[in-house]
């Protein structure tokens, strides 16, 4: 904790000081607190700094206690630690990438995160009233599976801190059912970046409806079992109610909003006083209270989990009888979207002056946010106002100025004609209309059944299943995807879901060379930076993109773990060191020219894309025996790997060799071509 941070709890601690005994605890042994605590009388007082690395705050506050025994006298509240720098990340990522991000900002509510800001982006583009009507039944339902979700979390906790485990338990075991839905939909537990600017991710399979009706034949027995624990409990009574009081004037003045504003009376909730998503179509009551007290906040979720079950079944309902797509229909906006289409992979809000302000869904309240546009195609602003802690309104968003007009995209390679160039067709899925031929599938099976066999569970396999698909067409297609489904038993949501995680998987076509720059702390220093300008301005193409021929695309890499040989240059995963700019356009020009080039350590010859991505896929091609030696090492953990002769086991030989193949034989490189 800064210095700034401790200078504050002195002075509190100071100013307590004037009115008796008072005990700050800063670390150390508590049993050494306890005993000085009695040796001092009965008046004494505890300050204690909790927060905000303490587990039961997961790092959003920092909170400064005046303990009386194990009453809370005062607390004292330092917020603005929630965010992480995920508000100016986003700023740096196109609009499209904006819900991997903000699903991260409440991790109880990803949909409700993800849905605020896809509202925000589809205000600022003029949209709303273009999103199909199946994708808003959809996140209606998704928004209210996490509503349950969520409240499931409250209802655990409350039980888990006033020792009831068995509350704790019932709680989790519930909330799991509700995280099998999400994943069956989207193909992830949480965090998922379902919902998307325009509508959502993918329709919702037969599995998905499935999983929905046996939760909706669940939970309301097991909302009862819930209440049945609690409602009359003597112990959950005397810790709830009357504790933590705060009126509707309380709440007013600290613009508190969600179950604890509707525990004062109030039935002010978004679904009802301002729609979203067409809920004022389903028909659902808004749970109050009037104990102010936590009983009564505890009362009110389990009443909109039981809404929300009314809410999940009508859209089940209306589901049944709407067809149509899920996203919409705009290219340019529409996920997947054809970036052939944008100049730089995004949309283009218009740059209008003003507030892009948005109050939007939440979970446990109102949950703000704002953004601005820029000529970019990335996001100028991103505010979030998140609705568990007392804030300010939502600031207002500062609109674009004049000045950044000039941004010259030509000098990154994103120009309308490279552009068009790139545009391929697509299938009704959005993902490339590059159906596998019936020699590729019959050998994709084939390896396929190898490498499953590797595995003692068979999902266990998808990352290397989806570096097979990966090596016939160099990216991942919705036929790679949906093969790896049909491989593993699995719904392609699943498989998408893992596939868009990683980085090492692509979703567009990648040159034979794909020559990644590392920009991370070390690289910049010793001139990845200049590397990066120098290369994209040399090739003219921008980050993920590729070059006219299809020899060379280009990637800007967070870190390659290499940086003892800093600034260092990956092609295809292969390292090349101590890279100067000159250096750089060398290489790609010896690529492009297709000049053997050894890298810097490893193989004796540079594998292609595509075999690259075989042999990650468990299909050794025998080139990567010898190779050149990396230089001397400098690094303390390399000198003593040295010294003690820690090597790496020797690849497995294959036979025959990939120079000398046997008659009528193909090499790995050319199996699918």
């Amino acid at each position: 904790m800064s210095s700034a941070k401790y200078t504050e709890y002195d002075a509190y601690a100071a100013e307590e000081a004037t009115e008796g005994k008072v005990l700050g605890v800063q670390g150390g042994d508590w049993d050494q607190v306890v005993t000085a605590a009695a040796e001092d009388g009965s008046d004494e007082r505890l300050v204690v700094n909790m927060g905000p690395q303490h587990p039961s705050t997961h790092g959003v506050l920092r909170l400064i206690l005046t303990l009386d025994g194990e009453t809370v006298d005062e607390c004292r509240v330092n917020i603005g630690y929630l965010h992480t720098g995920i508000e100016k990340n986003m700023e740096f990522r196109t609009w499209a990438q904006g819900p991997a991000f903000c699903t991260r900002m409440d991790y109880l509510s990803p949909i409700f995160n993800e849905t605020a800001y896809c509202m925000a982006v589809e205000k600022l583009l003029g949209i709303t009233d273009q999103i199909p009507e199946r994708a808003q039944i959809i996140r209606v339902m998704m928004m209210e599976l996490n509503r349950i979700s969520s409240h499931l979390v409250a209802i655990a906790t409350f039980g888990l801190e006033l020792g009831a485990t068995t509350v704790m338990l019932n709680g989790f075991i519930e909330r799991e059912y509700a995280l099998d839905v999400f994943e069956e939909i989207t193909g992830l537990r949480m965090n998922m970046a379902y919902v998307r600017p325009g509508g959502v991710a993918q329709d919702i399979g037969h599995g998905g409806f499935t999983k929905v009706r046996e939760f909706l034949d669940r939970m309301p027995g097991r909302i009862k079992q819930l209440r049945k624990l609690m409602d009359a409990n003597p112990v959950f009574l005397a810790r709830t109610k009357d504790i933590a009081y705060l009126d509707l004037e309380g709440c007013m003045a600290l613009g508190v909003t969600g179950p604890v504003l509707r525990a004062t009376g109030l039935p002010w909730d978004l679904r009802k006083t301002q729609p979203y998503c067409g809920y004022e179509k389903y028909e659902f009551e808004v749970a109050t209270q009037d104990t102010c007290d936590v009983y009564g906040r505890y009362l009110v979720r389990m009443q909109e989990m039981e809404e929300s079950l009314k809410i999940i079944e009508q859209c089940l309902d209306r589901l049944s009888v709407t067809k149509g797509p899920v996203m919409i229909e705009d290219k340019k906006i529409g996920w997947p979207a054809q970036l052939a289409i944008g100049t730089d992979g995004g949309p283009h809000p218009p740059l209008q002056a003003g507030d892009r302000g948005l109050q939007g869904p939440g979970r446990p309240g109102v949950r703000g946010g704002g953004v601005a546009p820029r000529r970019t195609g990335r996001p100028r602003g991103q505010r979030r106002r998140s609705p568990p802690l007392p804030r300010a309104l939502p600031r207002p968003v500062l609109h674009q100025p004049a000045g950044d007009a000039g941004h010259d995209r030509r000098r990154h390679g994103r120009g309308r004609d490279r552009g068009r160039r790139q545009h391929r067709p697509r299938d009704g899925r959005g993902g490339p209309l590059m159906a596998y031929s019936p020699e590729t599938r019959a050998q994709l099976e084939r390896d396929a059944k190898e490498i499953i066999a590797r595995y003692p569970k068979p999902r266990s396999a998808l990352l290397p299943l989806l570096h097979l698909v990966q090596s016939v067409d160099g990216h991942i297609t919705s036929d790679g995807i949906e093969f790896c489904a049909e491989q593993l038993g699995i719904t392609p949501a699943q498989v998408t879901g893992v596939a868009t995680f990683y980085t090492m998987y692509k979703h567009k076509p990648v040159g034979e060379y794909h020559v990644g720059v590392c920009i991370n702390t070390l690289c910049a220093v010793m001139g990845g930076d200049q590397i990066w300008e120098e290369l994209s301005e040399y090739l003219g193409v921008g980050h993920d993109e590729a070059t006219e021929d299809g020899k060379i695309s280009l990637e800007r890499l967070e870190c390659n773990a290499a940086c003892d040989y800093a600034p260092v240059v990956m092609v295809n995963w292969e390292f090349f060191d101590n890279m100067t700019p000159e250096k750089a356009k060398q290489l790609v020009d010896d690529l492009r020219a297709g000049k053997e080039v050894a890298p810097t350590r490893g193989p004796k010859r540079l594998c292609t894309w595509k075999e690259a991505s075989r042999v990650l896929a468990g299909f050794p091609d025998g080139r990567a025996g010898e190779g050149v030696q990396a230089g001397e090492p400098t690094l303390a953990g390399l000198k003593l790997a040295k010294e003690r002769n820690w090597q790496a086991p020797p690849p497995q030989a294959s036979a025959p060799e990939a120079d000398e193949p046997a008659a009528g034989s193909q090499t790995q490189g050319d199996t699918h071509k």
